[in-house]
């Protein structure tokens, strides 16, 4: 297993293709790198896409699209749908090159004062209305250069929640209501301007809209991505002996387990 933040990545990232769990609703777009772009699923088709100062990389936590920090850098993926204003979730899986600066994680509909999801100059998680208001910041404070996190965030209507490696982070008592004008995702830097730009990988992205995560479900995608997300599908041979009791340890990760089931990637 691969360590990150304070939890550790459960299996290795599942390859393009892979189905999603059934048990998690349906991602109103869920992003995954092939090289220096982005291959998309879910309910809603990308519009259109804009990869400014970014790089293919690869991590010990999966493939992955580089932005090296400069203004105007980033990645933002136009809808061809408007998504639910008020009721919206994001999972994004990122690495942090450089501490000590105002870093971006995601924003969806940032240049009409959209949620703007952000590390701080302190290694902190701050919730914003983008160009607008700072409305909660996390204690939690270890997101410093070298770490590799998975952040969710879930707005439910009523209040937003924020998940990192497997613990519950942030709670604000409201949500920031995306409005219509646009229809669009940021990751790594702002939707309504140049700064707050990231310097690191955004690895994997999913965002939901209208039917949600659970908070249940969002704690244990902040913990484990791919293995929630993409579980490891056994056979039907595998699921009777199991049913059986024929399969008293079955394999959950990387490395070797005794009576290992048949697995189908």
């Amino acid at each position: 297993m691969t360590a990150y933040g304070y939890r550790t990545i459960q299996r290795d990232q599942p390859a393009i293709g892979t189905p999603l769990a059934d048990e998690i609703p349906r991602p109103w777009v869920n992003l995954r790198a092939l090289g220096r772009n982005h291959v998309t699923t879910g309910l809603n088709p990308i519009s259109s896409s804009n990869y400014i100062g970014h790089s293919a990389r690869s991590t010990p936590w999966g493939r992955g699209i580089r932005i090296d920090g400069s203004a105007g850098s980033g990645i933002s993926h136009t809808f061809a749908e408007f998504p639910e204003r008020q009721r919206y979730a994001a999972a994004v899986l990122f690495n942090v090159e450089v501490g000590g600066a105002d870093q971006t994680i995601f924003g969806i509909n940032g240049s009409d004062n959209g949620i703007q999801v952000r590390i701080n100059t302190s290694s902190q998680i701050d919730l914003l209305a983008e160009a607008s208001a700072l409305l909660a910041t996390s204690s939690a404070a270890n997101f410093t250069a070298g770490t590799t996190h998975c952040l969710v965030t879930i707005a439910d209507g009523s209040s937003t929640y924020i998940y990192a490696n497997g613990r519950h982070i942030l709670t604000y008592a409201g949500v920031v209501d995306n409005k219509v004008s646009v229809k669009f995702m940021t990751l790594g830097c702002r939707g309504g301007g140049t700064s707050n730009v990231l310097t690191g990988t955004i690895i994997e992205a999913t965002m939901w809209s209208g039917t949600l995560p659970s908070r249940s479900q969002g704690m244990e995608i902040s913990g484990d991505y791919y293995g929630t997300l993409f579980p490891r599908r056994r056979s039907v041979l595998s699921r009777a002996a199991a049913a059986a009791g024929l399969v008293f340890n079955p394999l959950t990760g990387r490395g070797g387990a005794a009576a290992q089931p048949l697995v189908v990637h």
